[in-house]
């Protein structure tokens, strides 16, 4: 039995190994994802993060003491999920961020897109100011002490209001305050020009664009107020100029039943024009029904089926952009329930999720004020009946508040979460086996 990953380091300080009884009934933890590989065998826990790997003649019977050390053989009425929440508030404790180090900057919440499915209609149009763009910088470099900032240019279109980042980026520089950062862009004004200035000056380091399918779907999706000629032909070849960049891009294919067929489509002229580009990367995010299904699929079958086939294609276009295991406890699901993230509005409000944006802020960059209770209500999680027998529990928070939280969790998200995992997985193993680490090692 070797090592390929050890356990997270937080898991072993708080836990012992188990020691083997031999009166207590064992059985294998919830938590351990099985899968072959050419020298036999890899086994992941989700909860402690370590990675094994058993030769075809090892097995649970064989190393039953060792899998008990190890947290892959629990008790047999044990109450891992307890554990595991148990464990998660306690690294939350011990690791208290005492400075805020990541922002989303959302620069206008104007856009020069009018898609129709736009989760900001309705929202007041407003867009961050020379002033506002300063005192943000200067707000940031106060409150994260010694950190490298990470941040989220945003909107709206962010591009949409290039003045605020080079503002902030320009005042960043000025007083040497390391950052780095990336963009959520409908990718119109990344021309080769403005790609190059993301790259060197305004340090992004990822984009994320989403497609809505091919060009007919898309520019009928797509009502851009300055369009010139083919907003579909523009935005693929402002990829390339992202990618010649240095860029990493991370293109979403928004699915349901209606746009499976011509998803696939688009896959393949993604694969004709970037294929074999190590920076570029696509995935699939399934749309839902208010009620959790996926829209106009036969059934919850038929829809796993189909997202994972997709997303198979798109991997195999893409082998070049690496996924790599957990380095550790997964101890927020996103920036809205982490201290050491905010999100910057264009008055300078501050707000906690980019997707839910009020006229009452949380508090503001021009004080220190923060509403204790909503940042509190943030925090408040929910599980579904589906999450008892789910292997990927200690992986995956989903927050009360958050607008998925109503569409429970489909066959389809699961699918695609494990399969995520087993390429993890296996790129850890290929790593591994590239290394030449092949005696066993001992886990500290």
């Amino acid at each position: 039995m070797k090592v390929i990953n050890p356990q997270f380091e937080a898991f072993a300080k708080l836990n012992k190994p188990q020691k083997p009884d031999g009166k207590t009934k064992y059985r294998r933890s919830d938590f351990c994802v099985s899968l072959p590989c050419e020298d036999g065998k890899l086994l992941y826990n989700t909860l402690t993060g370590a990675l094994y790997l058993l030769d075809k003649n090892e097995g649970q019977d064989t190393l039953k003491d060792e899998l008990i050390r190890k947290w892959c053989l629990v008790p047999e009425n044990f109450d891992e999920r307890k554990h595991s929440r148990q464990l998660l508030s306690l690294v939350n404790l011990l690791e208290t961020q005492n400075h805020k180090k990541s922002f989303t900057i959302v620069t206008t919440t104007e856009c020069n897109a009018r898609c129709f499915y736009c989760f900001e209609h309705g929202c007041e149009k407003m867009r961050m100011t020379y002033e506002n763009a300063r005192d943000a910088a200067e707000y940031m470099i106060r409150v994260s002490g010694e950190e490298e900032l990470e941040l989220c240019w945003f909107g709206g279109e962010p591009l949409y209001n290039r003045e605020a980042i080079e503002v902030i980026s320009g005042i960043l520089h000025s007083r040497c305050k390391p950052f780095r950062s990336l963009m959520v862009t409908n990718g119109y004004y990344l021309d080769r020009e403005t790609s190059a200035i993301a790259f060197n000056d305004w340090a992004v380091r990822k984009i994320q664009i989403t497609l809505d399918g091919t060009k007919q779907i898309y520019e009928k999706t797509k009502a851009y107020i300055d369009k010139d000629g083919s907003s579909y032909e523009r935005v693929m070849d402002n990829i390339g100029f992202a990618l010649d960049a240095g860029i990493d891009v991370l293109v979403r294919l928004n699915i349901d039943g209606n746009n499976a067929n011509d998803l696939s489509n688009l896959a393949d002229e993604l694969g004709a024009r970037f294929s074999g580009r190590k920076n570029m990367h696509a995935y699939i995010y399934p749309l839902r029904e208010y009620h959790g299904h996926i829209p106009s699929f036969s059934s919850d079958d038929e829809a796993e089926k189909t997202c994972i086939a997709l997303q198979e294609k798109l991997d195999s276009l893409f082998p070049g952009y690496k996924i790599q295991l957990p380095k550790g406890f997964k101890k927020n699901s996103c920036m809205a329930d982490n201290d050491a993230s905010e999100l910057i509005m264009p008055d300078g409000g501050v707000e906690r999720c980019e997707h839910i944006q009020h006229p009452d802020h949380i508090g503001s960059i021009y004080g220190d004020f923060r509403d204790e209770n909503m940042l509190r209500l943030w925090k408040e999680r929910v599980s579904f009946p589906e999450c008892d027998s789910c292997a990927l529990y200690p992986q995956c928070i989903i927050l009360k508040r958050c607008d998925s939280a109503r569409f429970g969790c489909s066959k389809a998200d699961r699918a695609l979460k494990m399969m995520r995992l087993e390429k993890q997985m296996i790129e850890a193993y290929r790593q591994y086996i590239q290394s030449g680490r092949k005696n066993d090692e001992t886990e500290q």
